[in-house]
């Protein structure tokens, strides 16, 4: 009975061994494949995040100069494009991007680049002290100013300022000078110069009104470059007969690269009637009145259509370095 009694609690407690082992390596495998999962996830999440830096890497300003522009004897070459270089080198620039854009090509054209004026927002320098990078640092005795501005991307005395500068600068380039051009969003507002009818302040309050009312940047710019000396291929007369070289990094759904910062180095006409329908359509024609008026209807001037033709004998010479998606 003893013996019966304690085997059969013997084979209960074995029975019951058996099912606590089985569970342990049951409970053992499921950690395993939770561990194996979980292991499978932070190893995808950081294939992923690896992905996503090296995108956000390849189209850093200053990463696509390096990648996109070298010197090739005496031509600089953008793509598959090559550009003879004059003797002396100019460059400006105006745009939240242009600075990285700036450094690259200082370091790239060495002593080529004569001077150059770059047009930033208000708060950059101050940026690029955050980068980890100090490769992408400027040059402390460069020839290249970075002139800030634009607070809240609007115009202001600042940028203002900085324009006069820029126009001095292209106004006395010759035929044997190089003058580079860098553009991308929020050049606008970084260079600013009203034709002469109207005040910068003028200017500034109808296009805010314009932009509070609802009008997208393609409008927007559209009626900039028929208020503005620089804007619509106006920077681009200012600077004949210096061969120009644009470099554009767009941040316009379809890339129109008459209205990317609109448009200073391309010159492309539009008729009173399309820009007097984009201020009716937002119900501003009525406050319309005076020089402002005057420029609305204004017809371009015809005398220099060769702007429209790259190969033309004003040598101005676009190329879009990054597309919007």
């Amino acid at each position: 009975m003893f013996q019966r009694f304690l085997g059969g609690n013997l084979k209960k407690i074995s029975q019951n061994c058996f099912s606590c082992h089985l569970l342990r390596l049951q409970n053992s495998d499921l950690d395993s494949i939770k561990t194996r999962k979980m292991s499978t996830f932070f190893e995808r999440k950081t294939q992923l995040r690896e992905v996503f830096n090296a995108g956000i890497k390849a189209v850093l300003p200053q990463n696509l100069i390096k990648s996109n522009v070298t010197i090739v004897e005496d031509c600089l070459q953008i793509g598959n494009e090559k550009f003879t270089l004059t003797e002396n080198i100019y460059l400006i620039g105006f745009g939240k991007a242009v600075m990285g854009m700036a450094i690259a090509l200082e370091s790239l054209l060495g002593d080529r680049l004569k001077k150059g004026i770059v047009s930033i927002p208000t708060g950059s320098k101050n940026d690029i002290w955050k980068e980890e990078n100090l490769t992408n640092f400027p040059k402390l005795s460069g020839v290249i100013e970075y002139r800030e501005g634009a607070l809240h991307n609007q115009p202001d005395k600042n940028s203002l300022e900085t324009t006069h500068d820029i126009l001095d600068l292209v106004e006395g380039l010759n035929e044997n000078d190089t003058l580079i051009v860098l553009i991308s969003g929020g050049g606008s507002a970084l260079l600013f110069m009203p034709r002469p009818l109207i005040s910068a302040e003028e200017k500034q309050e109808f296009c805010k009104n314009l932009q509070n009312s609802g009008a997208n940047i393609m409008e927007l710019n559209t009626v900039r470059k028929k208020l503005s000396m620089v804007k619509g291929g106006g920077l681009a007369k200012i600077a004949y007969p210096a061969t120009i070289i644009s470099l554009i990094i767009s941040d316009i759904v379809s890339d129109p690269i008459d209205l990317i910062a609109s448009g200073p180095t391309v010159f492309k006409a539009k008729p009173p009637k399309e820009v007097l329908e984009i201020v009716k359509k937002y119900d501003l024609l009525k406050d319309v009145e005076g020089g402002l008026k005057a420029l609305l209807n204004s017809k371009e001037s015809k005398e220099k259509k060769e702007f429209l033709n790259k190969k033309s004998n004003l040598n101005t010479y676009t190329m879009l370095l990054l597309e919007t998606i």
